[in-house]
């Protein structure tokens, strides 16, 4: 059994399917609810429930303080444990698949529903590097809507792959100086330090 830490990717929940669902389906399946914390949005801290599922291996409920939306994610120390736990999750609870999330946000009719679906699509996206996911969060980013621009900005907070340095540093090139490309420049930096870890 492999002794680091291993997680699944953000399973983003359907609509209003909340805290409710997932406890009672924890509580069909057998994982016992271990703990729950309140948000604290000044301390940027959002709403979080966790169940057991074995000793090592943890299932948590969060609602995203961005975004408003509610989403799963399974975290311990064997990757077939994790694995398996959040196929569970993704066959028996109503969750966005990638190919839906990638959906969203290519038939969002407005700007609002487009920053919305490239956020959500950027939160559950997978934890390695997709070339899917990654061209349709870069086309967000390549937008003529500062709000499009601005969700794919925050979309790659939840994985920042290095590939969305150019992106990202061709939208730090060609917008004005301000508070949105400090963000931008912020995540750049990041992407950066991570290469030094």
């Amino acid at each position: 059994m492999d002794s680091e830490v291993a997680r699944s990717r953000r399973v983003i929940l359907r609509g209003e399917l909340g805290e409710y669902a997932v406890d009672a389906f924890s509580e069909r399946v057998g994982w016992p609810r271990l703990s729950e914390s309140e948000a604290d949005i000044e301390a940027w801290i959002p709403r979080q429930v966790t169940w057991e599922i074995d000793s090592a291996t943890t299932l948590h409920y969060m609602e995203d303080l961005i975004s408003d939306t509610a989403y799963l994610m399974v975290i311990g120390n064997d990757q077939g444990v994790v694995h398996s736990a959040v196929g569970k999750v993704e066959n028996e609870l109503e969750v966005w698949s990638i190919d839906e999330l990638i959906e969203n946000v290519e038939t969002g009719e407005s700007a609002e529903d487009i920053a919305l679906a490239v956020l959500r699509l950027g939160m559950g996206s997978p934890l390695k590097y997709s070339n899917r996911v990654f061209r349709c969060i870069e086309n967000a980013l390549k937008s003529d809507s500062l709000k499009v621009q601005e969700g794919a900005v925050w979309s790659i907070t939840y994985e920042a792959w290095p590939a969305f340095r150019v992106p990202l540093r061709e939208l730090l090139d060609s917008s004005p100086e301000g508070e949105f490309t400090q963000t931008v420049r912020h995540l750049l930096n990041e992407l950066d330090e991570g290469d030094d870890s």
